[in-house]
């Protein structure tokens, strides 16, 4: 795949995460609110701790405000993982100082506009026909966001989250392609002939 562009909102622009944002990230990230909804990140939380950048099948993107990162997004595309993830799958956090001023919604709703319309973005073919967001039950505001840009619930199941030592119930959401664009409305003729 190419190098990625940056995605741009009224507010913010979403980047592919560099060096120069990870020690903005960690000290948004290192916060037990945040951390507790995050799967597979420890507490407490050190520096040497950072996730790689370069996983695999993940591509990491830095939010950022008058060019400085609040949060990042992750995208785990379709095919990576163990076992190999069925369709691409978001993650991410904001900083506690930047809830609820619609930036989760804005970053997201950019990010998954670009999944469903930029051929292989999503680690398919072409464009993503579905994406999942796994969210804990004790995180009702990321559910909210979640369905605020039409994702509904798909299922459920349990996971480990390491910062709580225990098992947590997540709700599976997930939208599809047809779901997003007919959401979309009069924008939606542009974005179904979007190839880029």
């Amino acid at each position: 795949m190419s190098a990625i562009p940056a995605i741009k909102t009224e507010r913010l622009i979403l980047a592919p995460t560099v060096a120069q944002d990870e020690a903005a990230l960690f000290a948004a990230k290192n916060d037990f609110e945040i951390v507790r909804m995050l799967a597979n990140v420890p507490w407490p939380l050190v520096a040497s701790q950072r996730e790689p950048e370069a996983t695999p099948g993940l591509l990491h993107f830095s939010v950022l405000l008058e060019g400085a990162p609040i949060g990042q997004i992750t995208l785990k595309r379709a095919g990576s993982g163990e076992p190999a993830r069925k369709m691409a799958r978001l993650g991410y956090f904001l900083g506690r100082r930047y809830w609820g001023k619609g930036y989760a919604s804005e970053a997201l709703g950019a990010l998954v506009e670009a999944v469903f319309t930029r051929p292989g973005l999503s680690g398919d073919s072409g464009p993503a026909e579905r994406i999942g967001a796994g969210v804990f039950t004790d995180n009702p505001a990321s559910r909210r966001v979640l369905e605020k840009l039409g994702f509904s619930r798909a299922g459920g199941y349990r996971l480990p989250c390491v910062s709580r030592h225990a098992e947590v119930e997540v709700d599976d959401m997930q939208i599809t392609r047809h779901a997003f664009l007919r959401r979309a409305g009069a924008n939606s003729k542009g974005l179904e002939g979007q190839t880029a």
